[in-house]
């Protein structure tokens, strides 16, 4: 699995969901690339603003769908997504004042905490999902 790919053992079978996940990966494989062809800095601009209101959007909309299905476990999935809220926040801040480090660390935030969140809390949700509506969703 590619550090900056989508792959499709990410799929929660939550089609909303996944195809959210996977615009995700497509900002960090853009994000990846900047670097290589030396358009890093305009992009780690670019992809901090997407990625805020990206969040905004998905998290609402996983929440909602969450609350919606009953789901037990909502309160520590919406606090995962408040902590990853607020660390694409600093990374912003940080390198509005100059730390062109962060372009690293967001690059590392997109991949590995995404796919980390996916294969773990958002995948307790699917399985809760399938197992009270095992239709297709």
């Amino acid at each position: 699995m590619s550090l900056f790919g989508w792959d499709k053992r990410l799929a929660t079978g939550i089609d909303s969901i996944d195809a959210q996940h996977r615009e995700l990966f497509q900002i960090a494989k853009g994000l990846h690339d900047a670097y290589r062809t030396g358009d890093a800095k305009n992009a780690v601009t670019r992809t901090l603003n997407y990625l805020v209101d990206y969040c905004l959007t998905h998290f609402e909309d996983e929440e909602a769908q969450m609350k919606a299905m009953g789901f037990p476990d909502l309160a520590i999935h919406q606090e995962e997504h408040r902590k990853c809220l607020a660390h694409i926040l600093d990374l912003k801040d940080r390198y509005a004042g100059g730390q062109s480090e962060v372009a690293m660390d967001l690059s590392v935030l997109v991949s590995r905490w995404s796919k980390q969140h996916i294969r773990e809390s958002d995948f307790r949700f699917a399985e809760f999902v399938k197992s009270i509506a095992p239709e297709p969703f």
